[in-house]
């Protein structure tokens, strides 16, 4: 993210950002089990590969321009290390969540000539045992993305879309890990939608994940150690 862009900008890469991976998350769902009529497997393979393939998109396109966090958990965590400040926390959360309830509505109306309406709350439910695996998978994502701001890596996008495509296949709730995530897949009648009760859960669970990532980062690679470049005893 560089000083270059000012914070519309920052915020439009956010939304736009935000807006993308969601669409294209629903719409892979959709075209799946709506469109193809694939089984549940196969329909979640869709969505892992889509996903994947996106995010790493999404990460090459706008990262220069906001760090391409699209994700509320990724901000918090950020913000408990000291790599946003809490202006950008209070104005990419909200912007954020816009972003992904305009993707779900243009993923449903892309899909209404299928008979899927553009407006729907979800009845797929996910049991409480996911819950944690929403924290577990949260607090590996936001761990991946800190690692990779330590080093600098040039393969952030990457490493973001193998472990959210990986988790997708490879978790018991199928890797939301991402707030305005879970709040936009209420509003679909997709394989991948969550009705508003295990959603908000979702929301808590991804939330305290981030937050729970920072703080560990804090103490195995703080921001004040990147910078003197000294490791201590």
């Amino acid at each position: 993210m560089s000083d270059q862009f000012s914070t519309g900008q920052r915020l439009g890469a956010e939304f736009l950002g935000s807006a993308i991976l969601v669409f294209v998350l629903v719409s892979s769902a959709l075209l799946g089990r709506e469109v193809l009529d694939a089984s549940v497997g196969l329909t979640v393979l869709f969505i892992a590969v889509a996903t994947a393939g996106w995010l790493f998109i999404i990460v090459e396109t706008f990262g220069d321009i906001s760090g391409a966090h699209v994700n509320p958990a990724v901000t918090l965590g950020l913000l408990v290390t000291g790599d946003v400040d809490t202006s950008t926390t209070v104005r990419y959360i909200p912007t954020q969540f816009v972003g992904g309830l305009v993707g779900v509505l243009l993923a449903n109306a892309t899909y209404a000539s299928f008979g899927v309406p553009v407006v729907a709350i979800s009845t797929v439910s996910r049991p409480p045992s996911t819950y944690l695996a929403e924290f577990l998978g949260t607090w590996l994502l936001v761990s991946v993305v800190i690692s990779a701001i330590r080093r600098d890596s040039a393969f952030v996008g990457l490493a973001v879309g193998l472990v959210v495509g990986g988790g997708i296949v490879g978790t018991s709730s199928t890797m939301f890990v991402n707030p305005q995530v879970s709040l936009a897949r209420i509003f679909t009648i997709a394989i991948s939608g969550v009705r508003p009760f295990d959603a908000v859960a979702y929301i808590v669970a991804s939330s305290l994940g981030g937050l729970a990532a920072g703080i560990t980062w804090n103490f195995l690679w703080p921001k004040e150690q990147v910078a003197s470049g000294e490791l201590s005893d």
